[in-house]
């Protein structure tokens, strides 16, 4: 299974919109996480665009004003849902996949370290709300949990957010899958500054049940991309 996670930077342009429905089909996506739409309202008219055809079904939350805006997408027959959850920073659908109940969240987290915890506790409860299935989360989660995943100029890191973090990663019984690819996700303008801010983050059960068959992440028309695939174990 391949699931594929933008941060988009907004919608309203006609060649994103290509740009997008392009590589979702070439690559043949399953699943579609969308993040910073910054749209106030969707129509299948704009799913079916970012889509490329109208094989797919989505989940949306709108931005507030002109900042954030998030959208699931996923393939028909793929994927069969059951209901949709959300807060501050993140939306989530429950479902069905490959004969599991998986739960599905999208993040686009805050820059500031009291949201970040609000959302994570939040998820936090989320997950003891539904305490069966498999969890999967991805997109941006704008904190690192090691320092090496950050280098600046300045070499400043908030170790207490690291911690809480981490901490966070572990209460949900998630894995952080290892890497193929390029170390960092965001880089600053002049390049004097990067970061791993973009992540998928699994159960342990599902790493189990799946074999993670790689993640990676290339700077491509001026967004992130983030991608791996998942495959079932013969």
């Amino acid at each position: 299974m391949n699931i594929v996670s933008y941060n988009i930077r907004g919608v309203g342009s006609p060649l994103k919109r290509k740009l997008l429905s392009s590589l979702i089909r070439k690559e043949s996506f399953d699943f579609c996480l969308l993040q910073e739409t910054k749209l106030t309202h969707c129509s299948d008219r704009i799913i079916f665009e970012l889509w490329g055809g109208t094989d797919v079904e989505w989940y949306f939350k709108a931005s507030v004003g002109n900042s954030g805006g998030l959208i699931i997408l996923w393939k028909k027959g793929v994927f069969y849902p059951h209901f949709s959850f959300e807060g501050e920073g993140f939306v989530g659908v429950s479902g069905i996949w490959n004969d599991r109940l998986v739960y599905i969240v999208n993040v686009y987290s805050s820059c500031f370290f009291v949201k970040k915890k609000a959302m994570w506790k939040a998820l936090e409860g989320c997950k003891v709300r539904f305490p069966s299935g498999d969890w999967l989360l991805g997109g941006d989660f704008n904190a690192i949990r090691v320092e090496e995943e950050r280098k600046s100029a300045r070499g400043v890191v908030n170790k207490r957010e690291m911690e809480v973090f981490n901490l966070f990663i572990e209460k949900m019984e998630l894995a952080d899958p290892s890497i193929i690819g390029k170390k960092f996700t965001w880089f600053s303008v002049d390049g004097s500054a990067m970061s791993r801010l973009d992540r998928f983050l699994l159960s342990e059960s599902l790493m189990e049940a799946w074999n993670v068959g790689g993640k990676w992440w290339a700077l491509e028309i001026f967004w992130i991309i983030v991608r791996f695939g998942l495959k079932r174990m013969v």
